[in-house]
Formats: structure tokens, sequence, C-alpha cells
């Protein structure tokens, strides 16, 4: 959608009421539809051509934000949801209060419903887009030679910890996209294998960037363990591959521009690991991913000493490759997953393949 949308239809508009202060005498404006959702909303400059100088909206619940798509990515242009509540107009960088709820929600996200995955990335848009303002601020300021900015504080102190804040909504926003991804709201045993698994290069001798042609692909079932106290001494309490060879993909490009958002997804989890109280996934420098795995079934295509390289290309294809986000989260649906036999040469049939928390239980 684009600001050249039209307002309401309506012989009456629904209009969004605003006040500078509590209290104060409300202002309104006419608010839009989305035909697609059926939300209403009012764009953001609209607000700002009748509000001089707002840089944020609040309630009496706190700071309002901006919406975001289903990518989690903020609307362009930039909208308000529509409330019935009035709207105040304040002034000033809400950076902290973001930051302060992304923490909440991170370090609630153990024992919270996936639905805080939503609020999660919201915020953590919303942030981003204050901290590139608060950088953007703190420039200015520089260049007008003003030394103490806040608290006494100087631009390369503000930076740093700017810096460190976009670090840490990285670290959250990863592990939330984890836990989302092990804890989908579909029940593991509704599909016809499990939905884990890691995508990587066949080999990378004869491999050419510039050449599609060399670019082979085989795919990898991981075993969905779970921890649990009642396991045998000798079983498995992690995530880890099916002591299986793999499966040469068919039409790879074709399979990664469908799946490839959510192969980047499992093998960032893969490289740098995550654990909550139900999962233990560790980093691939341990290479407890191949627990169990017969080296003569894999040594062929793949063995201790070449995974980390064929991990390392396989993420920077995906990225380069910039795959849509077919696969929407937390992750795929029993359909997604049954149709990825398709690409499955070998017959596509799946071996070995753990899926309960007892080692000796195979499928």
């Amino acid at each position: 959608m684009s600001s050249s949308e039209e307002y309401t239809e309506e012989s009456t508009a629904v209009l969004q009421k605003f006040e500078f202060k509590y209290h104060a005498p409300l202002r309104s404006l006419p608010t839009r539809l989305c035909p697609d959702t059926d939300e209403r909303y009012i764009l953001w400059s609209d607000i700002k051509d009748n509000i001089v100088g707002a840089s944020h909206l609040q309630t009496y619940a706190g700071r309002v934000m901006f919406m975001i798509d289903e990518n989690g990515e903020l609307h362009q242009p930039l909208r308000i949801k529509y409330s019935e509540i009035p709207y105040t107009s304040q002034l000033g960088i809400p950076l902290k209060h973001l930051i302060d709820k992304c923490q909440y929600l991170i370090e609630h996200l153990e024992t919270t419903a996936n639905g805080d995955r939503i609020a999660l990335r919201q915020t953590i848009a919303n942030a981003r887009y204050y901290h590139s303002m608060a950088t953007k601020r703190l420039e200015i300021l520089d260049q007008d030679r003003v030394k103490s900015l806040v608290d006494g504080r100087d631009k390369a102190s503000l930076l740093k910890q700017l810096g460190e804040l976009e670090q840490q909504m990285s670290a959250w926003e990863y592990r939330n996209t984890c836990r989302n991804m092990l804890h989908g709201k579909i029940c593991r045993w509704e599909y016809a294998t499990s939905s884990l698994f890691i995508v990587l290069p066949s080999g990378l001798r004869g491999w050419d960037d510039s050449d599609s042609k060399t670019h082979h692909f085989r795919l990898y079932f991981l075993c969905d363990i779970r921890k649990t106290e009642s396991a045998p001494k000798d079983s498995p309490q992690h995530v880890h591959l099916s002591n299986h060879p793999g499966y040469t993909l068919d039409q790879p490009l074709e399979f990664l521009q469908t799946y490839g958002d959510y192969v980047l997804r499992m093998l960032r989890m893969i490289k740098h690991g995550y654990s909550d109280d139900t999962y233990e996934i560790p980093p691939l420098k341990t290479l407890k991913i191949f627990w169990n795995c017969d080296p003569y079934v894999f040594s062929k295509y793949l063995t201790q000493r070449t995974i980390q390289s064929l991990v390392d290309k396989a993420l920077l294809y995906l990225i380069q490759l910039a795959p849509p986000k077919s696969i929407m989260e937390p992750g795929l649906t029993r359909h997604q997953s049954a149709a990825i036999r398709a690409y499955l040469q070998e017959g596509g049939a799946v071996a070995d393949l753990h899926r309960n928390t007892l080692a000796t239980d195979l499928h």
C-alpha cells in the first residue's frame, strides 16, 4: 500500500483522536482502511503534517508503535493502528522505553506463548527505527560542535551504547526466532517426517560462485530430540544429524527459492547453537551434531573436517540469494513439510530419524 491510498468512503469517516496533553482539547484526523486485513490505521505523515513537532504518540498504557508487515518489517509508509483511545502527541525519542520492552519480552520467552513473537518483532522494528533517528541526531549535534549531549556524555559514548543495544536486539531476535521455530503450534508428530533439516553444498571441489551449473546441494534431516530426565544414560539430549547420507536435491534453486529463508534460519541455529528448557542445539564447533553418525555413511559427502566450510558456504549463498519469505513463521506447515519429498532424489525415503527423547526409538 502507498501514501496514495484513499480515505474511507463511509458516509461518516472513522476519526482518530489526538491531544497534546492529557485532558487537553482533542483533535481528530480521518483513518484509512487496509482492504487485505480490514485494519484501520493513520499514516505517520498525516499526523506530522497536522501536528507539528510530533515525534511519537502515547496513551496511558505507554508509547504507541508503528505497525509491521508479515515479515516483521515496518510498513512503508509508516503507519499507526487506529485506537478508540485518544493518542497523545509527545516529543523526544522513545528508545529507552522500546529497549526496556524488548528486554521484558526476551526475559519472558521461556514461559510465554508464541504470540509474543509478533510483539517482540514489532518492538525491535520500532527500536531500530528510533535507533537510526538517534544516530542521525547525534551526527547533527556533533556537526554543531555540541560536546555534552545526554547526561554529560559525548557522541562517542552514546554511539557505543547504541551499538551495544543493536547487538542486544540482534541476540534477542535470534533467540526468539529459534524458540518459535522449535516450539511451533503444530505438533511434531503430525508431520510426515522431521521438520528440522539443513541444506549444504554436495561439495566445494569444482564449485564456481559465478556458474550455477556447479552448484549442487544435499538435504540432511535432523533428529528432533528433546530433553528429558528419564532418558537412558547413553541417549542423546541434543538435536543432531540423522544417521543417513542425506538426499541430493532435484531443482535446488527452485527448492531454495521456496524453503531458503527457513533453511537460512536453521543453518544459523546449527552454527551458533541454541538452548532452552526443552531443546539443546550445541554450536557447530563442538561437532556434537555428528552424535551416533557412522563415518562410513557420511564420508562421501560430509565429515567433521568439511562441515564447517560447507555450512559457511551455504550461509553465504543463501544470504546472496535473498530468497523470499515463503515459509511464514514460526516454521513449516504439514503440507510444506510433505512437499519436500518431491525435491529429494534417491526415492525420497527417510531413515534413522530420532523423533523421541529416547535414542532407541528410531523411525
